[in-house]
Parts: structure tokens; C-alpha cells; sequence
């Protein structure tokens, strides 16, 4: 079973997180919200969620891919963690699948990860990506990077993710909301 991390920080942004983590869940895959501290993290709305693992612990694991929510707080804290960057570097070097929504590109700027590939963020980021191969769509999938912009494609961009992950037919079922129902 394909296992995905998820790391927050506080200021992560709910419905990004929240729909990532629910989406790949019901498509089967193992998914692990991680923090960079011990103890609940706050939602940018207030949303409080207990990791199931610390960035510390998450380091020596092996991982399928890593998907970062936005929320610029969030995100901010996270591309200054090294040990998350590192993380990130490595898993782009074997080729591993790794997305980020609408902040969370900064952080995968960062880590080096765009390089020749197309990528988007949230529109008004635009002009801080002027070294990215910048393209306006909900969501982009170039190599082994899916990117997407904004809370309201969150859903969009769960469903590409269990597309590459697991299939078109899962992404299609979970497309269609009355099967998602628990």
C-alpha cells in the first residue's frame, strides 16, 4: 500500500489539508499527517489536527510521495525546516511524486523541484515564480510534480493525485460524490 506524507505547520489552510488527506484515504492509500512540532497544529481557521507523526520521525521513513497543503503561515514555516526540504529534495531525486496547493510551491521552489517542469500556484503568486515555467490552470501535473491553486481546487487536485497514484477508475469513482458517501 502506497504510503503519502502530508506535512502542516501551523496556518495550514483546512480545506486544502483536510481534503487531501480525506480523498487519498478513501482511495486507499496510507496517508500521515506530519508536523514540525509535538501537540495539535492550527488550521488558519482555527481547526486543530493531531499528527500522526513528527517531521523528525517521518525523515526515516520511506514515502511514495509528499503532497503540501497551502496557507502561507503554514508554508512559511515549513521551507524553513531542513529537515522537510531535505526530505523533499530526496524524494524528487528518485522520481517519487511530489504536490503542493496554492502557497505550498514556495516551499517546492525551495527544494528545487520545478526546474524544467511546468507548475502552477495561487494566481496572485504569479509574478514570484517568474523562474518557474508558470502555467494559469487549476491544476498542473508535469514529471513527477502535480501542483494546484487555491482552496477551491483542492477536490480537482485530490482527484489527479489518486489518479497518479492509484487510477483513472478510483479518481472516476471518487469523482463521483455519491460514491464517497461513508
Amino acid at each position: 500500500m502506497k504510503r503519502v506524507l502530508v506535512p502542516i505547520a501551523d496556518g495550514f489552510e483546512e480545506i486544502e489539508a483536510i481534503t487531501i488527506v480525506d480523498i487519498l484515504r478513501r482511495a486507499g492509500l496510507r496517508v500521515f499527517f506530519s508536523s514540525l512540532k509535538q501537540g495539535e497544529v492550527r488550521g488558519s481557521r482555527r481547526i486543530r489536527v493531531i499528527p500522526d507523526l513528527f517531521m523528525n520521525e517521518a525523515v526515516y521513513q520511506e514515502w511514495d510521495a509528499i503532497i503540501v497543503p497551502g496557507g502561507k503561515q503554514s508554508v512559511d514555516s515549513l521551507r524553513k525546516d531542513p529537515r522537510l526540504m531535505n526530505l523533499i529534495r530526496k524524494l524528487n531525486e528518485q522520481g517519487k511524486l511530489i504536490g503542493g496547493i496554492c502557497a505550498a510551491p514556495y516551499a517546492l521552489r525551495d527544494a528545487g523541484v520545478f526546474g524544467d517542469k511546468k507548475m502552477t500556484t495561487y494566481p496572485t503568486f504569479e509574478d514570484e515564480f517568474k523562474d518557474c515555467q508558470f502555467v494559469n490552470e487549476p491544476v498542473v501535473y508535469d514529471q513527477n510534480v502535480v501542483t494546484s491553486q487555491s482552496p477551491g481546487t483542492a477536490l480537482e487536485f485530490s482527484l489527479k493525485l489518486v489518479e497518479i497514484l492509484v487510477s483513472k477508475e478510483m479518481s472516476d469513482r471518487l469523482r463521483d460524490l455519491s460514491n464517497i458517501v461513508s
